[in-house]
């Protein structure tokens, strides 16, 4: 069937032809809302008026990148819906494992989509194509993209490199054509990597094989990879992410909004601004998640990066900076610079993520949904890394640029990285044989057992190794870490010593789909490592000669303690306590009945506590609780439904106070 219209247009006809192939399966449907249905709802668009093809002869030419078609918003939803009626009608019930056969399908179609305008298509079913055929084809494709984007490299071999082991045998061909036929069944009929349905013989092969080429023939015409954002196509693979993925034990996926507020409230812009002015060999913040999940923070952070930059006023004079609004002046920077910031603005959009962002996860179907997800945000080339985000930055085998390095004096710390954002796992059972040279890698290690489940402290010590000295984070974790004793107090220590707290948002059960857990974000920022071994100098000398110092730029620190963490205590009898004499007041009772006379505890205890005050006592924390229930639900401004057909993030008419 076909629609055609034409124009004369300067003595020449010009027209278009949306044409539907009717395959042998239409016979089989008896009306038309059947028959609907059944249709994948895509038009060839060439085969009967061009000069390849014959009267009575259809042939339609093969698709080459030159013909695909932009996606536009009204496409995304049609296509999600004709997605789930494909599941549907084919009666495909696990929606987890379709929806991670359907990310191999989309790694295949953005691989294929690197090609030249006039050259041939891979990811399409042509007119004399076999299920074999095409599945082949994909696995061709699947094995590329996934050493392209992943550097995963697939056990697969191709037909071509078949044919040439097979040429060395000396055999007659049928024989040959034996082996050839006994590998393809092997390759696509047990557990292929496009297996909507469980394959295990030929009557089930061809039962999923129906299900891969509707899908492909939806989706082959259409264009999925671009070099900008287009916010429908983010929306279109969220939509398909909260449909179809569960969480497993330790993962909990950031909601958007979340996401959204952590990276606003960290100073991006200023630190841009700030490396450009240093003339720094970076000009952009390195930024790391270390469990990246599906990829909500990095994406969202690109969104936000490329934003500040096309607020630049790159081809402005100073006075129509001055005059506009959001524009940024950046005149000062160094003409290499303002070359390349040009470049990711008009024409190389998000390409500076290669060199600038990096997630990890150790789940492999999350480090593909974290690569297709940047891909559909127009970003794709963000190093993402299918890795355990505590392993050793050196030994490691699959950590690669940035996360190779360490530093001279510590080679536990990497310190490559300016932004760390993040919601890492937590509570997982016996996490401890999953970690290589875990003695070597964390000072914690030695504070787990073999059944350990607080994976959340080794991931704050991860922090402290990742950040450079004035490095910034947003990080989710649970309450327990500034609440519980044993290796929590350990990770809190790492919290002080190592960073400033900026800001504590104390998060209710509400703010996660799956878990009733009570959350923190913690904003922190890297201070240098000499800060508490300064004071701990410090507070060791007090202890010796008694004098009341500057320390850490804070005057009469050790009189400003006293006066600070004890009431009715004077700084003269403080001396006296910590010099092993008796006093009058209610805290050498209590020493005395915690430690008797053994005056090394008091000591010991009170240089802790006086480490910790210098390190915080002039710290501005801001401290935001969002409430419970309701009071929860207006300060964020969503809630989660789980009701059939309405599963998911839903936005309250009241809008959000998160930004």
């Amino acid at each position: 069937m076909c629609l055609y219209t034409s124009v004369l247009k300067n003595g020449k006809i010009d027209y278009k032809n949306s044409i539907i192939s009717i395959d042998n399966e239409w016979i089989s449907l008896s009306t038309s809302k059947e028959i609907y249905t059944h249709w994948n709802k895509s038009f060839k668009d060439n085969g009967i008026f061009e000069k390849h093809a014959e009267p009575y002869d259809i042939k339609h030419k093969a698709l080459t990148y030159e013909m695909l078609d932009d996606l536009k918003e009204e496409d995304s939803g049609k296509i999600f819906n004709q997605i789930m009626e494909i599941l549907r009608h084919n009666v495909v019930s696990d929606k987890p494992n379709a929806f991670n056969k359907l990310l191999n399908l989309f790694v295949c179609k953005i691989i294929d989509e690197d090609r030249n305008d006039t050259e041939e298509l891979h990811f399409q079913w042509l007119d004399d194509d076999t299920d074999e055929s095409l599945q082949m084809r994909l696995n061709d494709l699947y094995k590329k993209g996934m050493w392209r984007f992943l550097n995963i490299n697939v056990t697969d071999y191709s037909e071509t490199e078949i044919n040439n082991a097979l040429q060395s045998i000396d055999a007659d061909e049928s024989f040959k054509q034996t082996i050839k036929d006994m590998f393809i069944d092997t390759r696509l009929k047990k557990s292929p990597n496009f297996a909507f349905k469980e394959v295990l013989d030929e009557k089930s092969f061809k039962a999923n094989a129906k299900i891969v080429k509707e899908i492909v023939l939806l989706l082959q015409s259409y264009k999925f990879r671009y070099r900008q954002k287009h916010q429908f196509l983010g929306d279109f693979f969220e939509l398909l992410l909260n449909t179809s993925m569960k969480q497993e034990t330790g993962q909990y996926f950031t909601p958007v909004p979340i996401t959204r507020f952590i990276i606003s409230s960290l100073p991006i812009k200023e630190m841009i601004i700030d490396k450009i002015k240093n003339n720094e060999g970076e000009i952009l913040p390195v930024v790391i998640d270390y469990a990246a999940g599906s990829g909500h923070f990095l994406t969202e952070y690109m969104e936000q990066v490329q934003n500040i930059l096309e607020k630049f006023g790159m081809s402005m004079t100073k006075e129509e900076i001055d005059k506009a609004v959001e524009a940024i002046d950046i005149s000062f920077a160094s003409p290499t610079i303002k070359n390349k910031i040009k470049t990711w603005i008009e024409s190389e959009k998000f390409v500076w993520a290669k060199d600038y962002v990096y997630g990890i996860d150790l789940d492999d179907r999350l480090v593909k949904t974290a690569k297709v997800s940047a891909f559909f945000n127009g970003d794709g080339e963000a190093n993402i890394i299918w890795a355990n985000g505590l392993d050793n930055f050196k030994k490691s085998n699959e950590y690669i640029g940035k996360l190779k390095e360490t530093q001279t004096f510590d080679k536990k710390n990497n310190g490559q990285f300016d932004i760390l954002i993040s919601n890492p796992p937590y509570s997982v059972e016996a996490f401890k044989s999953t970690l290589k040279n875990g003695k070597e890698t964390f000072e914690l290690y030695d504070n787990l057992t073999d059944n350990s489940s607080e994976i959340e402290c080794l991931f704050v010590e991860r922090m402290k190794q990742l950040l450079k000295v004035g490095g910034k984070a947003g990080v989710i974790l649970p309450i327990s870490i500034l609440t519980n004793s044993g290796i929590h107090s350990k990770a809190r220590e790492i919290i002080f010593k190592y960073f400033k707290v900026k800001s504590i948002v104390e998060l209710g059960s509400g703010t996660f789909m799956k878990t009733g857990t009570n959350t923190v974000i913690l904003f922190l920022e890297r201070r240098p490592d000499n800060d508490y071994k300064e004071i701990e100098r410090a507070v060791n000398k007090f202890f010796d000669d008694n004098l009341d110092v500057t320390v850490l730029g804070i005057e009469n620190a050790f009189s400003k303690y006293v006066m600070n963490v004890y009431d009715n205590l004077s700084f003269k009898d403080y001396l006296k306590l910590i010099n092993g004499e008796v006093i009058e007041h209610e805290l050498y009772n209590d020493y005395s009945k915690e430690f008797g006379e053994n005056l090394s505890n008091i000591r010991q205890l009170e240089k802790e506590k006086i480490l910790y005050f210098i390190l915080t006592c002039q710290q501005e924390s801001v401290i935001i609780k969002t409430g419970k229930k309701q009071e929860e639900k207006i300060f964020l401004g969503y809630e989660f439904s789980e009701r059939r057909g309405h599963e998911g993030l839903k936005w309250l008419s009241t809008g959000t106070k998160l930004y």
